[in-house]
Protein backbone atom coordinates (compact mmCIF):
# COMPACT_ATOMS: atom_id res chain seq x y z
CA UNK A 1 0.00 0.00 0.00
CA UNK A 2 1.40 3.57 -0.80
CA UNK A 3 1.36 6.29 1.29
CA UNK A 4 -0.80 8.77 1.35
CA UNK A 5 -0.91 11.33 -1.14
CA UNK A 6 -2.89 14.63 -1.35
CA UNK A 7 -6.04 14.33 -3.54
CA UNK A 8 -6.03 15.65 -7.06
CA UNK A 9 -6.61 18.72 -8.34
CA UNK A 10 -10.27 18.96 -10.17
CA UNK A 11 -7.91 20.16 -13.48
CA UNK A 12 -5.43 16.94 -12.57
CA UNK A 13 -8.26 14.58 -11.97
CA UNK A 14 -10.31 15.50 -15.14
CA UNK A 15 -6.64 15.36 -17.56
CA UNK A 16 -5.68 12.09 -16.15
CA UNK A 17 -9.02 10.82 -16.09
CA UNK A 18 -9.77 11.84 -19.75
CA UNK A 19 -6.61 10.46 -21.01
CA UNK A 20 -7.16 7.64 -19.87
CA UNK A 21 -10.19 6.68 -21.13
CA UNK A 22 -9.22 7.98 -24.67
CA UNK A 23 -6.60 5.91 -24.94
CA UNK A 24 -8.72 2.73 -24.09
CA UNK A 25 -11.64 3.68 -26.05
CA UNK A 26 -11.86 3.79 -29.93
CA UNK A 27 -11.89 7.33 -31.85
CA UNK A 28 -15.25 6.98 -32.85
CA UNK A 29 -16.42 6.25 -29.36
CA UNK A 30 -14.07 9.56 -28.43
CA UNK A 31 -15.74 11.50 -30.54
CA UNK A 32 -19.35 9.99 -29.80
CA UNK A 33 -18.42 11.21 -25.90
CA UNK A 34 -17.29 15.25 -26.99
CA UNK A 35 -20.46 15.24 -29.08
CA UNK A 36 -22.81 14.37 -25.92
CA UNK A 37 -20.80 16.85 -24.09
CA UNK A 38 -21.12 19.35 -26.22
CA UNK A 39 -24.76 18.47 -25.57
CA UNK A 40 -24.74 18.45 -21.88
CA UNK A 41 -22.82 21.58 -21.15
CA UNK A 42 -25.96 23.58 -22.71
CA UNK A 43 -28.79 22.12 -20.95
CA UNK A 44 -30.34 23.59 -18.10
CA UNK A 45 -31.82 19.82 -16.31
CA UNK A 46 -29.93 17.23 -15.38
CA UNK A 47 -32.33 14.82 -16.54
CA UNK A 48 -29.74 14.19 -20.34
CA UNK A 49 -27.13 13.46 -17.44
CA UNK A 50 -28.81 11.31 -15.80
CA UNK A 51 -29.84 9.26 -18.95
CA UNK A 52 -25.89 9.35 -20.69
CA UNK A 53 -24.47 8.31 -16.53
CA UNK A 54 -26.67 4.83 -17.28
CA UNK A 55 -26.30 3.98 -20.52
CA UNK A 56 -22.81 3.96 -20.59
CA UNK A 57 -22.48 0.45 -21.14
CA UNK A 58 -23.90 0.75 -24.29
CA UNK A 59 -21.67 3.17 -25.43
CA UNK A 60 -18.86 0.78 -24.66
CA UNK A 61 -17.67 -2.15 -26.31
CA UNK A 62 -15.21 -3.55 -23.81
CA UNK A 63 -16.66 -1.97 -20.49
CA UNK A 64 -15.46 -5.28 -18.43
CA UNK A 65 -11.59 -4.18 -18.97
CA UNK A 66 -9.49 -3.62 -15.73
CA UNK A 67 -7.94 -0.15 -15.74
CA UNK A 68 -4.91 0.78 -13.47
CA UNK A 69 -3.72 4.66 -13.10
CA UNK A 70 -0.33 5.31 -11.88
CA UNK A 71 -1.10 8.45 -10.95
CA UNK A 72 -3.44 7.45 -8.59
CA UNK A 73 -1.77 5.19 -6.83
CA UNK A 74 -5.18 3.71 -4.99
CA UNK A 75 -6.87 3.33 -8.54
CA UNK A 76 -6.17 -0.45 -9.67
CA UNK A 77 -9.02 -2.58 -10.29
CA UNK A 78 -11.28 -0.03 -12.31
CA UNK A 79 -13.31 -1.15 -15.21
CA UNK A 80 -13.20 0.97 -18.04
CA UNK A 81 -16.73 1.72 -17.61
CA UNK A 82 -16.35 2.54 -14.19
CA UNK A 83 -14.04 4.97 -15.66
CA UNK A 84 -16.30 6.46 -17.57
CA UNK A 85 -18.63 6.78 -14.96
CA UNK A 86 -16.17 8.74 -12.85
CA UNK A 87 -15.06 10.67 -15.33
CA UNK A 88 -18.72 12.05 -16.54
CA UNK A 89 -19.74 12.82 -13.46
CA UNK A 90 -16.34 14.63 -12.08
CA UNK A 91 -16.56 16.76 -15.55
CA UNK A 92 -20.51 17.57 -15.20
CA UNK A 93 -20.00 18.68 -11.91
CA UNK A 94 -17.34 21.02 -12.76
CA UNK A 95 -19.94 23.01 -14.64
CA UNK A 96 -22.79 22.58 -12.28
CA UNK A 97 -20.85 22.90 -8.86
CA UNK A 98 -24.37 24.92 -7.22
CA UNK A 99 -25.92 21.38 -8.13
CA UNK A 100 -23.71 19.15 -7.22
CA UNK A 101 -25.08 17.75 -3.70
CA UNK A 102 -28.71 17.17 -5.79
CA UNK A 103 -26.97 15.44 -8.81
CA UNK A 104 -24.82 13.33 -6.85
CA UNK A 105 -28.04 12.15 -4.41
CA UNK A 106 -30.58 11.87 -7.06
CA UNK A 107 -27.69 9.31 -8.49
CA UNK A 108 -27.41 7.61 -5.73
CA UNK A 109 -30.91 7.12 -5.51
CA UNK A 110 -31.53 5.40 -8.75
CA UNK A 111 -27.96 3.42 -8.79
CA UNK A 112 -28.54 -0.29 -9.72
CA UNK A 113 -25.25 -2.50 -8.06
CA UNK A 114 -22.62 -1.34 -11.05
CA UNK A 115 -23.61 2.35 -10.81
CA UNK A 116 -23.00 1.97 -6.75
CA UNK A 117 -19.45 0.76 -7.43
CA UNK A 118 -18.93 3.71 -9.87
CA UNK A 119 -20.27 6.47 -7.44
CA UNK A 120 -18.41 4.86 -4.68
CA UNK A 121 -15.16 4.98 -6.71
CA UNK A 122 -15.75 8.44 -7.28
CA UNK A 123 -16.12 9.94 -4.10
CA UNK A 124 -12.73 11.27 -3.43
CA UNK A 125 -12.35 12.65 -6.50
CA UNK A 126 -15.17 14.65 -6.08
CA UNK A 127 -15.94 18.74 -5.14
CA UNK A 128 -15.43 19.11 -1.26
CA UNK A 129 -15.48 15.24 -0.76
CA UNK A 130 -16.14 15.47 2.68
CA UNK A 131 -19.55 15.95 2.08
CA UNK A 132 -20.52 12.56 1.74
CA UNK A 133 -19.60 11.26 4.14
CA UNK A 134 -22.69 10.08 4.84
CA UNK A 135 -22.94 8.26 1.76
CA UNK A 136 -20.10 6.40 2.24
CA UNK A 137 -21.08 5.14 5.52
CA UNK A 138 -24.50 4.16 3.28
CA UNK A 139 -22.04 1.51 1.31
CA UNK A 140 -20.67 -0.10 4.01
CA UNK A 141 -23.87 -1.30 5.89
CA UNK A 142 -24.80 -3.02 2.10
CA UNK A 143 -24.68 -6.85 1.78
CA UNK A 144 -23.28 -6.44 -1.55
CA UNK A 145 -19.85 -7.49 -1.98
CA UNK A 146 -18.77 -5.78 -4.55
CA UNK A 147 -20.51 -2.37 -3.27
CA UNK A 148 -18.82 -2.47 0.60
CA UNK A 149 -15.34 -2.97 -1.55
CA UNK A 150 -15.43 0.17 -3.13
CA UNK A 151 -15.87 1.84 -0.48
CA UNK A 152 -13.49 -0.15 1.59
CA UNK A 153 -10.71 -1.38 -0.57
CA UNK A 154 -8.38 0.78 -2.76
CA UNK A 155 -10.01 3.96 -1.74
CA UNK A 156 -8.13 6.71 -0.14
CA UNK A 157 -12.26 8.13 0.76
CA UNK A 158 -12.03 6.50 4.73
CA UNK A 159 -8.50 6.85 6.14
CA UNK A 160 -9.19 11.00 4.64
CA UNK A 161 -12.70 11.24 5.94
CA UNK A 162 -14.34 8.42 8.48
CA UNK A 163 -14.27 9.46 12.34
CA UNK A 164 -12.44 6.74 14.37
CA UNK A 165 -15.98 4.97 15.36
CA UNK A 166 -17.12 4.98 11.36
CA UNK A 167 -13.25 3.82 10.18
CA UNK A 168 -13.74 0.98 13.29
CA UNK A 169 -17.07 -0.22 12.22
CA UNK A 170 -15.56 -0.47 8.72
CA UNK A 171 -12.57 -2.85 9.63
CA UNK A 172 -14.98 -4.75 11.97
CA UNK A 173 -17.19 -5.68 9.32
CA UNK A 174 -14.00 -6.11 7.08
CA UNK A 175 -13.31 -8.94 9.17
CA UNK A 176 -16.85 -10.69 9.56
CA UNK A 177 -16.94 -10.17 5.85
CA UNK A 178 -13.38 -12.09 5.29
CA UNK A 179 -12.90 -8.88 2.57
CA UNK A 180 -8.84 -8.67 1.94
CA UNK A 181 -7.50 -6.11 4.88
CA UNK A 182 -4.08 -5.58 2.57
CA UNK A 183 -6.00 -3.54 0.46
CA UNK A 184 -7.63 -0.95 2.56
CA UNK A 185 -5.66 2.21 1.43
CA UNK A 186 -3.51 3.34 4.43
CA UNK A 187 -4.42 0.82 6.54
CA UNK A 188 -1.44 1.22 9.34
CA UNK A 189 -2.40 5.61 9.22
CA UNK A 190 -5.59 4.51 11.60
CA UNK A 191 -4.81 2.17 14.62
CA UNK A 192 -6.82 3.64 17.96
CA UNK A 193 -7.04 2.04 21.00
CA UNK A 194 -10.81 0.99 20.86
CA UNK A 195 -10.11 -0.39 17.48
CA UNK A 196 -7.53 -2.75 19.45
CA UNK A 197 -10.38 -3.14 22.30
CA UNK A 198 -12.96 -4.42 19.70
CA UNK A 199 -10.69 -6.92 18.29
CA UNK A 200 -9.07 -8.50 21.23
CA UNK A 201 -13.17 -8.81 22.28
CA UNK A 202 -14.03 -10.58 19.08
CA UNK A 203 -10.63 -12.59 19.13
CA UNK A 204 -11.28 -14.14 22.47
CA UNK A 205 -15.17 -14.66 21.72
CA UNK A 206 -13.90 -16.64 18.67
CA UNK A 207 -11.48 -18.71 19.83
CA UNK A 208 -13.76 -19.82 23.16
CA UNK A 209 -16.51 -20.84 20.46
CA UNK A 210 -13.29 -22.81 18.70
CA UNK A 211 -13.66 -20.70 15.96
CA UNK A 212 -10.88 -18.79 13.85
CA UNK A 213 -10.01 -15.19 13.01
CA UNK A 214 -8.89 -13.70 9.54
CA UNK A 215 -4.93 -13.41 10.61
CA UNK A 216 -5.03 -10.43 9.05
CA UNK A 217 -6.70 -9.10 11.99
CA UNK A 218 -3.42 -8.65 14.13
CA UNK A 219 -1.92 -6.22 12.35
CA UNK A 220 -4.49 -3.70 13.81
CA UNK A 221 -3.04 -5.06 17.45
CA UNK A 222 0.60 -4.31 17.27
CA UNK A 223 0.77 -0.91 18.37
CA UNK A 224 -1.11 -1.73 21.51
CA UNK A 225 0.33 -5.28 22.70
CA UNK A 226 1.69 -5.15 26.23
CA UNK A 227 3.39 -7.73 28.74
CA UNK A 228 -0.18 -8.82 30.08
CA UNK A 229 -1.12 -9.83 26.51
CA UNK A 230 1.56 -12.22 26.26
CA UNK A 231 -0.62 -15.38 26.93
CA UNK A 232 -2.88 -13.92 23.82
CA UNK A 233 0.22 -14.17 21.37
CA UNK A 234 1.22 -17.56 22.66
CA UNK A 235 -2.06 -18.68 22.00
CA UNK A 236 -1.77 -17.45 18.81
CA UNK A 237 1.66 -19.16 18.40
CA UNK A 238 0.83 -22.38 19.35
CA UNK A 239 -2.01 -22.66 16.70
CA UNK A 240 -0.52 -23.73 12.80
CA UNK A 241 -0.38 -21.95 9.53
CA UNK A 242 -1.56 -18.20 8.73
CA UNK A 243 -2.01 -17.80 13.05
CA UNK A 244 1.56 -18.71 13.04
CA UNK A 245 2.80 -16.26 10.65
CA UNK A 246 1.02 -13.44 12.43
CA UNK A 247 2.74 -14.03 15.65
CA UNK A 248 5.77 -13.93 13.76
CA UNK A 249 5.15 -10.77 12.05
CA UNK A 250 4.07 -9.68 15.33
CA UNK A 251 7.29 -10.60 16.94
CA UNK A 252 9.06 -8.64 14.51
CA UNK A 253 7.27 -5.54 15.30
CA UNK A 254 6.37 -5.81 18.91
CA UNK A 255 8.14 -4.63 22.04
CA UNK A 256 6.48 -7.36 24.44
CA UNK A 257 9.21 -9.22 26.60
CA UNK A 258 9.28 -12.76 26.15
CA UNK A 259 7.54 -13.10 22.68
CA UNK A 260 10.83 -13.82 20.64
CA UNK A 261 11.59 -16.30 23.60
CA UNK A 262 9.11 -18.86 22.88
CA UNK A 263 10.53 -19.78 18.92
CA UNK A 264 13.48 -17.81 18.58
CA UNK A 265 14.83 -19.86 15.79
CA UNK A 266 11.76 -19.74 13.42
CA UNK A 267 11.27 -15.77 14.35
CA UNK A 268 14.72 -14.53 13.61
CA UNK A 269 14.68 -16.12 10.08
CA UNK A 270 10.99 -15.66 9.19
CA UNK A 271 10.70 -12.59 6.74
CA UNK A 272 7.65 -11.59 5.71
CA UNK A 273 5.14 -8.71 6.17
CA UNK A 274 1.45 -8.01 7.15
CA UNK A 275 0.94 -7.04 3.12
CA UNK A 276 2.13 -10.22 1.46
CA UNK A 277 0.65 -12.36 4.79
CA UNK A 278 -3.05 -10.68 3.06
CA UNK A 279 -1.65 -11.48 0.14
CA UNK A 280 -0.95 -14.88 0.18
CA UNK A 281 -3.83 -15.87 2.55
CA UNK A 282 -6.39 -14.83 0.15
CA UNK A 283 -4.76 -16.89 -2.91
CA UNK A 284 -4.51 -19.87 -0.69
CA UNK A 285 -8.23 -19.52 0.96
CA UNK A 286 -10.82 -21.66 -1.09
CA UNK A 287 -13.67 -20.16 -2.87
CA UNK A 288 -17.09 -19.79 -0.99
CA UNK A 289 -20.04 -21.84 -2.27
CA UNK A 290 -22.90 -20.03 -1.06
CA UNK A 291 -23.15 -19.37 2.53
CA UNK A 292 -20.23 -19.78 5.16
CA UNK A 293 -19.69 -18.67 8.53
CA UNK A 294 -17.31 -15.81 9.06
CA UNK A 295 -14.13 -16.72 10.23
CA UNK A 296 -13.86 -20.39 9.21
CA UNK A 297 -11.07 -19.35 6.39
CA UNK A 298 -8.41 -21.67 5.47
CA UNK A 299 -5.54 -21.48 7.54
CA UNK A 300 -3.56 -24.57 6.47
CA UNK A 301 -0.09 -23.46 4.69
CA UNK A 302 3.53 -25.33 5.06
CA UNK A 303 5.68 -22.74 6.84
CA UNK A 304 8.32 -24.98 7.22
Amino acid sequence: MQPLQILPTEGETLQVLGNTLKAHVSPGHWTSFEEKWKVLKSQERDSMFYRIFSTLPKMLENGDEQIAIPTFSWVNNWTLLELARVYFLVRYQAIHTDRSDTIIRMLFDTADEKEFVALYKALPFLPNPSRYVYKAVEGLRTNMTTVFDAVALENPYPVLFFEDHQWNQMILKAIFMERPMYKIYGVDQRHNFTLFEMLRDYVMERWSAARNVTPELWRFTVPYLRKKHLPLLKGLLDKEGFDELAAYIISAQTKVRGLKDLRPKQIRSFQMNWDQLGETYHKAKPKRKGYQQTGSGYTEIDIR
